[in-house]
C-alpha cells in the first residue's frame, strides 16, 4: 500500500498524520479532567467547588462533569499511572463503568501497561458479554416436563399430585375404577386423548373459517 504524498487536513491544521497519537491524546487528556474533577471535588465545598469551575471557565454541562467524575471513580487505582489507559479510547473506558463491565476494571489493575491494549480489552467485554449471557439462559425457568427415567433409562410419564377444592378429578376417577373396573393410566390415557382432538379439532376449524370478509 502506497502512503498519500501529502494530507490536505494534516498541512492545513499542521497536526501529526499519526492518528493514534490523537486518539491516545485525548484518552490522557480526559483521564487528567476526570482526575482533576475528582480530586477537586473531593477537596472543596460544593460551593468552593463550584466557584473553582466557573474560574476556570467550565460551560461543559452536567453531564459532561458527571462522566467525568465516575469515570474517576471507577479508576482511581490508575490515578497514578493514567498512562497505562493511553492505549483505550475514552468511549470504551466509560463503558466499562456501567454495573454490566466493572468487573472487567478489576482484572485491568491486575495487568502490565504493556498488555493493556484496546483489543485486549475489547476481548475481555466480549468474554463478559458470553458470561452474562450463560448466566441469564441459567437463570430462566427451566420448560415444564412431565418426563422421567427409570434405572433401566426407560422413558415414563409423571403426573403431579392434583389438588383441587371439590377434588373432582379424584371423585370420578374413583368411581370408574370402583364401577367400571379401570386402571387410573387407562383413565388418564383416554382422557387426555379425549382433550387433546378436541382442542386440535377446534383449531382446525378455527383456520378454516371464513374471515371476516366472508373470504375463506
Amino acid at each position: 500500500m502506497q502512503l498519500l504524498e501529502k494530507s490536505t487536513y494534516q498541512e492545513t491544521h499542521d497536526v501529526d498524520a499519526d492518528p493514534v497519537k490523537h486518539l491516545e491524546g485525548s484518552t490522557i487528556e480526559y483521564l487528567h479532567v476526570s482526575f482533576l474533577l475528582w480530586e477537586y471535588k473531593r477537596a472543596y465545598s460544593k460551593r468552593e467547588y463550584r466557584e473553582l469551575l466557573d474560574g476556570y471557565g467550565w460551560d461543559k454541562g452536567g453531564m459532561e462533569e458527571k462522566r467525568a467524575l465516575k469515570l474517576a471513580e471507577n479508576f482511581q487505582d490508575f490515578a497514578y499511572r493514567p498512562h497505562a489507559l493511553i492505549q483505550i479510547p475514552i468511549t470504551t473506558l466509560l463503558r466499562l463503568c456501567s454495573e454490566k463491565y466493572r468487573p472487567i476494571i478489576e482484572r485491568l489493575k491486575q495487568v502490565e501497561e504493556d498488555d493493556l491494549s484496546c483489543a485486549y480489552v475489547l476481548d475481555l467485554i466480549k468474554e463478559r458479554q458470553s458470561l452474562l449471557k450463560k448466566e441469564r439462559e441459567l437463570a430462566l425457568p427451566k420448560k415444564p416436563s412431565i418426563w422421567r427415567r427409570n434405572c433401566r433409562g426407560e422413558r415414563y410419564a409423571q403426573f403431579p399430585p392434583v389438588y383441587e377444592d371439590d377434588q373432582q378429578t379424584g371423585v370420578l376417577t374413583q368411581k370408574l375404577m370402583d364401577e367400571y373396573g379401570l386402571i387410573p393410566q387407562a383413565i388418564l390415557r383416554e382422557a387426555v386423548a379425549d382433550l387433546y382432538q378436541k382442542i386440535t379439532e377446534g383449531q382446525q376449524e378455527e383456520s378454516a373459517a371464513p374471515d371476516v370478509n366472508g373470504v375463506g
